[in-house]
């Protein structure tokens, strides 16, 4: 939840370092990217607001989890080059290099057992009503 907030609101400030990266990587207008950075930022606070209010869900968890392992997939793709990633804009500087695929790592298990504890709650719930 926090990481999404930081990385959220770090964008929506300076949304700068993450347009200059994803325009490198799918070569289009960078007032589209941007516009998509800007998006995805407004998807971080979301997602972080349900993770804070409502952690039995298990949608929250479920969209936690793709972030990363789509964070994991693109940074993948730049392995070894130890490029800026702008994952918290221009505020924060960040980089593709080992620490980044650690951190990715790690916050992917802490969503993955969210996951899979917002999925019990939920099928206690279910079994109780039943």
């Amino acid at each position: 939840m926090v990481v999404f907030s930081i990385s959220g609101v770090a964008k929506l400030f300076s949304p700068e370092t993450a347009t200059e990266f994803f325009t490198s990587i799918w070569q289009i207008d960078a007032a589209f990217v941007r516009i998509g950075v800007i998006g995805v930022s407004i998807a971080e606070l979301v997602l972080a607001a349900f993770l804070a209010l409502r952690p039995k869900m298990i949608t929250p968890p479920l969209v936690g989890c793709c972030f990363f392992l789509a964070s994991l997939v693109i940074g993948g793709s730049y392995a070894g080059q130890d490029i800026a990633c702008g994952c918290f804009g221009g505020l924060i500087e960040s980089r593709i290099n080992e620490t980044y695929f650690f951190k990715n790592t790690a916050l992917l298990l802490v969503s993955l057992f969210l996951l899979k504890a917002s999925s019990r709650v939920q099928l206690t719930q279910m079994e109780a009503t039943q």
